[in-house]
């Protein structure tokens, strides 16, 4: 079951695809980059889930026990929330460390077929000053790789 608080933002006219949106490090659903990019994807006939992750905007729970690879699953769960509800999700954008996380996140997505990174830092331990951002992404795509 999905438990972040979520918004969808509906396509305007045929619906082109779908998406998901994955917010910078301490941003939310409701950031101006978040509410600005999907807002004009829906108007282009993508829909937009953008979400709150865990203890940021109005989702419950503490923000300080999240990780990397919290958010990765997250968005890899959001992804899948919109499968399971008649949405399947080709699209994956990010914004900062967001863009990280939708990077790693498509590697686990299966119906993913492109994703959308900006000002993702090239180095995601720079938020947390450990290397177990970077190395979640490469086990997790590696890993998923194999199969």
């Amino acid at each position: 079951m999905w438990s972040q608080k979520e918004l969808i933002d509906e396509p305007e006219g045929p619906v082109r695809g779908w998406g998901v949106f994955a917010h910078g490090f301490t941003l939310g659903k409701d950031s101006p980059a978040a509410s600005r990019i999907c807002q004009q994807l829906a108007r282009e006939g993508v829909g937009m889930l953008r979400f709150d992750n865990v203890g940021l905007g109005d989702s419950e729970g503490d923000w300080s026990g999240g990780s990397f690879s919290r958010k990765v699953q997250d968005t890899v769960r959001a992804a899948q929330f919109m499968t399971e509800t008649g949405r399947p999700v080709r699209l994956l954008v990010g914004h900062s460390f967001g863009g990280s996380a939708a990077i790693a996140a498509a590697c686990a997505a299966e119906d993913v077929r492109a994703v959308v990174s900006i000002g993702a830092p090239f180095h995601a331990r720079l938020h947390s000053g450990t290397s177990e951002h970077a190395k979640s992404a490469r086990i997790m795509c590696v890993s998923q790789a194999e199969r």
